[in-house]
């Protein structure tokens, strides 16, 4: 076979699966432009280099990106938001370009068109995923985009856009930790709002938990930083069970304070987990003996008998609280203090079948960190002398 036909066989190859993809509305099935879109980043990543297309690959991104505005299926927008970045990801030796190019039109969709602006982070995503398995961006291209990033979620409201940039920020926080670094206080405190946010939807909390997990390693950098946010967690949850217990008068409606308090308890837990190891454990026992325990038994305090349901959901954020501090901690002290606040939880509290389930889960995992004695004087607590 000729070698200049073999040379040019990829440039057919990407018109064509082009053409499957954009075609007008109707002469192509939803099945067939997923499959192409497929097909399309797998020749893509063959190709290994923009500079193999014998194409200009900017006209690529101009004929797929027109997709986002039209009335196709989401699910084939995804697709090729996937292609765009595999795009992106190719052209790495003019990663600069393709940034720039993208974030004009993150920019150009402006506030109306969320849903564009989100599909061109999804494309970013993908270019990030695709450098995670085999890095190929320089410093300067990660720093760039670093800064986009940190700008975007500092002023954005929508959990759609929020989605795509927790992916990156984790992505770049893994595979490039010194060049976030200098953006790890900023980006959480960002994703904290989110995270304590009770009307989000849980796809938002579980990625915002998630994303929060992943820093682990600046965590651990961070201690004081960590510490910093504990305090300010436990001021606010206990500053709403204080509102509700005394009724106070506030914007705030008494259910709603006491789901806030349990989402702030909750994200306490989360970053105490994040804290949480070997070399920490002596650093932080002190701490969670001191500054957080009896904040925890103040919540407890204040919420046990409190007739609202949301009082039971503060209740088991303790549960999980204490739970966290007995595994990062690991002193007899903790695990003593932590014992006799579940159990009065317990004993006390009016809790639905599942918060009941969870804190009894709290409760097992105590039990076996108890020596035989404290476990028999707490039992018979529980259930009366024999």
């Amino acid at each position: 076979m000729n070698s200049n036909f073999m040379t040019q066989l990829p440039q057919y190859q990407l018109k064509s699966l082009v053409k499957q993809i954009t075609h007008e509305k109707g002469a192509v099935t939803k099945e067939q432009r997923l499959n192409a879109c497929e097909q399309l980043q797998k020749v893509l990543l063959e190709l290994h280099d923009s500079r193999n297309m014998n194409c200009d690959p900017r006209s690529m991104l101009f004929e797929l990106d027109v997709l986002f505005c039209t009335r196709i299926s989401y699910d084939v927008k995804k697709a090729v938001a996937a292609c765009i970045g595999t795009i992106g990801y190719i052209m790495a030796y003019k990663f600069k370009d393709f940034l720039t190019w993208l974030m004009e039109n993150v920019r150009r969709a402006g506030e109306k068109q969320e849903d564009v602006k989100a599909l061109y982070l999804r494309s970013l995503s993908t270019t990030f995923d695709l450098d995670k398995r085999q890095r190929r961006l320089d410093d300067e291209s990660i720093s760039a985009t670093m800064t986009e990033v940190r700008t975007i979620m500092e002023t954005n409201d929508y959990a759609s856009i929020l989605l795509p940039l927790l992916d990156i920020s984790s992505t770049i926080a893994d595979v490039y930790p010194i060049i976030f670094k200098p953006s790890f206080e900023d980006i959480v405190d960002v994703i904290i709002g989110w995270y304590v946010d009770i009307e989000q939807p849980s796809e938002v909390f579980e990625q915002c938990e998630s994303t929060i997990k992943s820093f682990r390693r600046f965590w651990l950098q961070n201690i004081s930083v960590g510490k910093e946010l504990l305090k300010h967690f436990l001021d606010d949850a206990e500053g709403y069970v204080e509102e509700v217990r005394e009724s106070k008068k506030t914007d705030t409606a008494p259910e709603d304070a006491l789901l806030k308090s349990a989402a702030l308890l909750r994200a306490l837990t989360t970053i105490l987990v994040a804290m949480g190891s070997d070399l920490t454990a002596i650093q932080l026992m002190q701490f969670i003996d001191e500054a957080i325990l009896p904040r925890l038994v103040r919540c407890v305090d204040g919420t046990i008998n409190v007739t609202y349901l949301e009082a039971a959901d503060v209740l088991a954020a303790v549960a999980e609280c204490v739970g966290a501090a007995i595994e990062v901690s690991r002193s007899t002290s903790t695990v003593q203090s932590g014992f006799d606040l579940i159990v009065r939880i317990l004993l006390e509290a009016q809790l639905s079948p599942s918060n009941l389930v969870a804190v009894i889960q709290f409760f097992t995992k105590m039990i076996e960190k108890l020596p035989a004695e404290a476990i028999a004087s707490q039992m018979e607590r529980m259930i009366g002398p024999s």
